[in-house]
């Protein structure tokens, strides 16, 4: 018998994680981190966690344009969770059809102090 028969090439198939419907070039960088993290994250971790909010380069813009115009009513200590509240009102309203969990007061928080950070 000849080696050759046994050295066939071996084929392995791997399975391919679903691509979302929005194209990568459109989310921010924390929502690509984001969805990695979501992507490979254990099955029954992700039955007790929401999924992340996915935010779109013209959702960050529109949440910052809205903030630049409240920050005459922001007083001199930041923004206080009612403008956050308004900002996430703001943002349901121009995008009604979000991806991920939705933008509440505090998820704005948290893009905000994101943003600030960086």
């Amino acid at each position: 018998m000849s080696d050759e028969a046994d050295m066939s090439p071996v084929i392995l198939t791997s399975v391919v994680p679903k691509i979302t419907d929005l194209p990568v070039y459109l989310m921010s960088k924390t929502s690509q981190i984001n969805q990695e993290k979501s992507r490979f994250s254990d099955a029954a971790s992700s039955a007790t966690r929401k999924p992340p909010a996915m935010w779109t380069k013209a959702e960050e813009g529109a949440f910052l344009d809205f903030l630049l115009l409240a920050i005459p009513s922001s007083g001199d200590g930041g923004f206080k969770m009612p403008a956050f509240n308004q900002a996430s009102a703001n943002l349901k309203f121009k995008f009604p059809h979000q991806r991920g969990a939705g933008k509440s007061g505090l998820v704005c928080k948290t893009k905000w102090q994101v943003v600030c950070f960086y």
